[in-house]
């Protein structure tokens, strides 16, 4: 897919979105202890976890916050509303404490952007290594999404080196949707 792009940081990476921005929206979504959210993975052999091959979808997550309208939850995602004219961003940041069910596997975390019917992973991401089951990473970080269009749906997806379920014990995935100045 073309249309949008990732970098790394909040900014200064991207000179489209240096100084000031316009802040229209946020939204927080959550996955609770209580919630038993788990996804099943299949291994890809490779402990670097490099996007797109094995990541899937973690649709477990319920809206926890929103300010203004332009953002929702649906199905897990952060979905974009009806945007005026103009260039928008997404600045998003959180973490994902997860375990795997086989020892001595690396998890991985990206961020998952779909838009018409198209889904493309950002090219960055953020992984551990879980030497047992019972170990609980703590994988956190952030990004900002560019060219973001009405209808986008922007979703956290996990991997693993090894096949099996990720359970996901807790997370707060925070989106917060900007206009960038003329």
């Amino acid at each position: 897919m073309t249309g949008f792009g990732y970098v790394s940081g909040v900014s200064g990476s991207d000179p489209r979105i240096d100084g000031t921005l316009q802040h229209y929206a946020d939204v927080s979504l959550v996955i609770s202890e209580s919630d038993n959210v788990t996804v099943l993975v299949t291994g890809t052999g490779d402990a670097e976890l490099v996007p797109p091959t094995g990541y899937a979808l973690v649709s477990g997550y319920t809206e926890a916050a929103k300010v203004g309208n332009l953002l929702s939850v649906s199905g897990g995602q952060c979905v974009v509303g009806t945007l005026p004219p103009g260039d928008w961003v997404i600045k998003g940041d959180g973490y994902l404490d997860v375990s795997h069910s086989a020892n001595n596997s690396h998890a991985g975390v990206a961020f998952g952007i779909t838009r018409n019917a198209a889904t493309t992973l950002t090219p960055r991401t953020v992984h551990g290594l879980l030497p047992s089951q019972a170990d609980i990473a703590n994988l956190c970080g952030r990004g900002t999404v560019t060219d973001i269009q009405s209808g986008d749906a922007i979703d956290v997806r996990v991997a693993s080196d090894n096949t099996g379920t990720i359970s996901a014990h807790s997370s707060n995935v925070n989106f917060a949707l900007f206009k960038v100045p003329s």
